[in-house]
């Protein structure tokens, strides 16, 4: 996870955008812009996990998928981690768009060919998580992760495309100018 999201910044570096990688989760950047990455990452049970008896060391994954605790909690696939993983990120993104509207920004998607999610599949099938609690019992739960996706405020007209002409990218510039 931590990898992706290194990638993530990292190539997000190349574009004129910056305070994204800031505790603020509204950074202003040169332009007067907000940005925001949105991500989440949830686990089926807030705790360690579900306790699912002792097993062998070589079979806790797989007693983990079969338990019966584990699958009322969780769902068979562990899809209630997914589906918290979304709303997650849903909620967060809200709460971006709506602090933006009530500043009087535009909000958008950094890359203008995003499709805004609808629904869990967004996010990646749960994966089952075994960790050894106290006395060393094995533990399961389930984490699902939505991928980071960049999210700006717009303020201003100024950066606001025209709708005459063209439009292109320039280098060093954050949003699309109108080329005549």
């Amino acid at each position: 996870m931590r990898q992706r999201v290194w990638i993530m910044l990292t190539m997000l570096s190349a574009l004129p955008i910056s305070g994204l990688a800031t505790d603020n989760p509204l950074a202003p950047d040169l332009s007067g812009d907000e940005t925001k990455i949105i991500e989440s990452e949830a686990r089926c049970v807030e705790s360690e996990g579900i306790p699912i008896g002792d097993v062998l060391d070589s079979q806790t994954r797989y007693a983990c998928l079969q338990n019966r605790t584990v699958q009322r909690e969780c769902g068979m696939d562990g899809r209630q981690a997914r589906l918290q993983a979304f709303r997650q990120w849903e909620s967060s993104l809200m709460t971006f768009q709506a602090q933006c509207e009530r500043e009087g920004g535009s909000f958008a998607f950094v890359a203008a060919d995003f499709t805004e999610p609808k629904d869990e599949s967004f996010c990646t099938l749960a994966e089952p998580e075994v960790h050894f609690g106290a006395f060393e019992n094995p533990l399961c739960n389930f984490v699902s992760r939505c991928p980071p996706v960049p999210v700006i405020c717009r303020f201003g007209d100024e950066n606001q495309p025209s709708t005459n002409g063209k439009m292109a990218m320039v280098p060093g510039v954050p949003v699309p100018i109108s080329v005549h």
